[in-house]
């Protein structure tokens, strides 16, 4: 097989030729996933051709919904780009959603941050998740700060446990960092 990239006259590639690339590539490559027992996610990214839950679910409509193939679902980036906020990125993403990565970041722009320094309502996260049914796994990701990354896992286990008391309205005795 003979591969032929369009490019742009510019000399850049077309969205519509990534997007079509992407889409046709995706069913063989969730077949071979689904032998080997793994299931792939599509992750909306801020400025990537698959940037918004809308853009991973026209993705796979049109690659023919392979069930290997889900969506995670990054809750600082639907700060920045989802029309609907977290709360309608999660409700969308619903009946395809793999895995969700928690974290902060400033409605602006595209930049990771622990919890209590972005913008994120992490109590309309989690009931989002409770309401929608999601028991898989949510995952807090970690800035750019692996030196720190003993004292942020903490703080961020923390975050979850306030957030979540303040859904469930029960109080936690969980040790927490202040």
């Amino acid at each position: 097989m003979r591969l032929v990239l369009l490019r742009h006259p510019a000399g850049r590639r077309l969205p519509a030729d990534g997007w079509a690339r992407l889409r046709d590539r995706i069913p063989p490559l969730a077949r071979y996933a689904g032998e080997r027992g793994v299931r792939l996610a599509i992750e909306p990214e801020p400025g990537m051709l698959v940037e918004t839950v809308d853009d991973a679910l026209r993705l796979l409509a049109e690659a023919g919904e392979p069930p290997e193939l889900g969506i995670t679902v990054d809750v600082g980036h639907c700060l920045v780009v989802e029309p609907g906020g977290v709360e309608g990125a999660l409700r969308a993403a619903a009946p395809h959603l793999s895995n969700v990565q928690l974290d902060d970041m400033p409605r602006s722009h595209h930049e990771h941050r622990p919890f209590g320094e972005g913008e994120i309502d992490l109590p309309l996260v989690l009931a989002t998740l409770a309401d929608i049914g999601y028991t898989g796994v949510a995952a807090v990701e970690l800035p750019r700060h692996s030196h720190d990354a003993p004292r942020l896992a903490l703080a961020g286990r923390t975050a979850l446990l306030r957030a979540w008391a303040s859904v469930t309205g029960t109080p936690t005795s969980e040790r927490t960092v202040p």
